[in-house]
């Protein structure tokens, strides 16, 4: 606890000056002391099968009336944005597996949380759903999903509220993987 300094005052009387603190803010973290922040790692998802799976993802979204755009920049770095009126926009340059998945989690917010129904969920319920779903159907892909147990748990999303958006998840699942498997095997078999 600091310790009031004696001073004067404008007319020349004895003072006491109590010292008081406040929040400061920090500009660069090399004004700050103490440990390192931990880092978010995010694993990439790499290889020549996901360039092609992502082309036939974007068709597939494409073919179902949404329209995908790859940027350089998205809105608070995200990876992946959907607007709830048919356009995801992606952010180019992420590993093709990562963007498939991202792309899925994206088709997932397209189809369950459009714009006129999204105020309707909560911000953590809405992530809840979508990276549920795209967990559930990049696991039928082979597309491993390494990222999702951190997402989960940016949106502070726990075994209750998974058991609560349960339904919607299966419903999710099942809508999207009707969506994808017909053309994903139709272009197998050409």
């Amino acid at each position: 606890m600091p310790h009031p300094d004696k001073g004067k005052t404008d007319a020349g009387d004895d003072a006491v000056i109590a010292l008081r603190f406040r929040t400061g803010y920090v500009f660069d973290l090399a004004d700050t002391e103490g440990d390192d922040l931990p880092a978010l790692t995010v694993h990439a998802v790499e290889g020549d099968r996901y360039d092609t799976l992502l082309r036939q993802l974007v068709e597939i979204a494409e073919r179902g009336g949404l329209r995908v755009a790859f940027k350089p920049r998205l809105i608070q770095d995200a990876n992946g944005v959907s607007y709830g009126d048919g356009r995801i926009d992606l952010k180019e340059g992420n590993p093709a597996g990562n963007l498939c998945k991202t792309l899925v989690h994206e088709m997932c917010h397209e189809r369950m949380h459009r714009a006129e129904e999204r105020h309707t969920f909560t911000t953590q319920q809405a992530e809840c759903q979508a990276e549920s779903v795209a967990y559930c159907v990049c696991a039928a892909l082979a597309i491993p999903t390494p990222n999702t147990p951190t997402y989960l748990a940016l949106y502070k999303v726990s075994r209750a509220t998974l058991a609560a958006n349960l339904n919607a998840i299966r419903a999710g699942v099942t809508a999207l993987m009707e969506e994808i498997m017909p053309a994903l095997d139709a272009a197998r078999a050409a």
